[in-house]
């Protein structure tokens, strides 16, 4: 997603110079991607981002179009059209799975529909659906100060259910954690407010919000928006988030300051501010 901000600015903002550096960095990033099959490092296994397919496979398909964009190179965007149809037949647009586990993703996976709209892809989906059933998420997942909840949202009956607190061993996921390699942990720590990156989550829900009040789908949007902004403030910028309920053997990660927090809220920040929001 990053790539995607790096690409507009390189379109709108950039100099001459810029423009150029950054389309020879897009065309390497394309490359990166397409020469290795579409497989990466990552946390020290070799994962492959679009098979099986799923939802957050739009994010290395959006950089690798990225690529035709900045050089009118088709084969970057044969082979993201090729990757997005087998996607769409997967079955996991909008979404991966039901129930969904509440996530930053919220806005990701609609900022990518909102993306596809603009390209030679229109067509392949119905993207405003995708970024209609986000925007009606979102307020579901939020508490009445405007922080996001942690817990699983059916997608189904549009009903949330908060985390309870409490540690899961192997035993409650098979062992198989979705987590850094090879260092897998014996343990993990879940909570619906007591937890890491709630005010990172909060912020990109936040510019969700925003974009599904640019797609007409949430009038309120900017209300609830502007609720969240306000809320954090220069001691929530941290990774991990502490209302009091977090075990003693993990309050050391409150020092965790977490520059995702203040990028995120200024996304969400000047989106308001192009609309008129605000």
């Amino acid at each position: 997603c990053p790539v995607m901000f790096y690409a507009r600015f390189a379109e709108t903002l950039a100099t001459d110079e810029e423009r150029r550096t950054a389309f020879e960095y897009l065309r390497a990033h394309g490359d990166f991607y397409l020469n290795r099959g579409w497989v990466m490092n990552s946390d020290g296994r070799a994962h492959n981002v679009v098979d099986p397919p799923r939802t957050s496979s739009m994010k290395s398909m959006a950089a690798v179009y990225q690529a035709y964009e900045a050089t009118g190179d088709t084969r970057y965007r044969d082979a993201v059209g090729g990757q997005l149809q087998l996607l769409v037949e997967s079955g996991r647009l909008p979404w991966l799975k039901n129930p969904f586990a509440v996530s930053h993703n919220l806005y990701y996976w609609g900022l990518l529909c909102d993306y596809w709209t603009t390209t030679e892809l229109a067509n392949q989906f119905d993207w405003s659906r995708c970024i209609e059933e986000y925007g009606r998420a979102i307020p579901a997942c939020l508490d009445d100060e405007g922080l996001v909840v942690f817990g699983d949202y059916d997608i189904e009956a549009g009903v949330h259910t908060p985390y309870f607190e409490r540690w899961l061993s192997r035993e409650d996921n098979d062992g198989d954690w979705i987590g850094p390699a090879p260092n897998r942990v014996d343990r993990l720590w879940l909570g619906s407010k007591n937890a890491s990156g709630r005010a990172f989550t909060s912020a990109t829900l936040a510019a969700g919000l925003l974009l599904s009040r640019k797609h007409v789908i949430t009038e309120n949007a900017h209300e609830l928006a502007a609720k969240t902004l306000l809320r954090l403030d220069e001691d929530t910028v941290r990774w991990w988030w502490d209302d009091g309920g977090l075990p003693s053997e993990l309050k050391g990660l409150r020092n965790i300051c977490a520059p995702e927090v203040a990028a995120m809220w200024l996304v969400a920040y000047w989106m308001g501010r192009l609309q008129g929001a605000w």
